[in-house]
């Protein structure tokens, strides 16, 4: 997930950080769930000026599929 929105996290002298178009993003809340079947995975992250990014995913079978916010993500989560 994080390659796919180019997110790039690294460890510098043992503190962890993430950079999103060379600006530092910190990690703020997230949640996984695992259902048997299917599961849902949701991250969200903050910009330095506050500005904040979600990310969902949903996966099914094998497959996985990113996802808005919605009717659709409150049925799944």
């Amino acid at each position: 997930m994080l390659d796919e929105n180019d997110i790039v996290c690294k460890n510098d002298g043992g503190v962890n950080y993430c950079e999103k178009d060379n600006q530092a993003v910190w990690g703020r809340s997230g949640h996984f769930r695992n259902v048997g079947f299917f599961s849902s995975y949701e991250r969200k992250y903050e910009y330095d000026t506050a500005e904040q990014l979600t990310f969902r995913t949903f996966g099914f079978m094998g497959k996985i599929i990113p996802m808005e916010d919605g009717r659709v993500w409150e049925i799944v989560n």
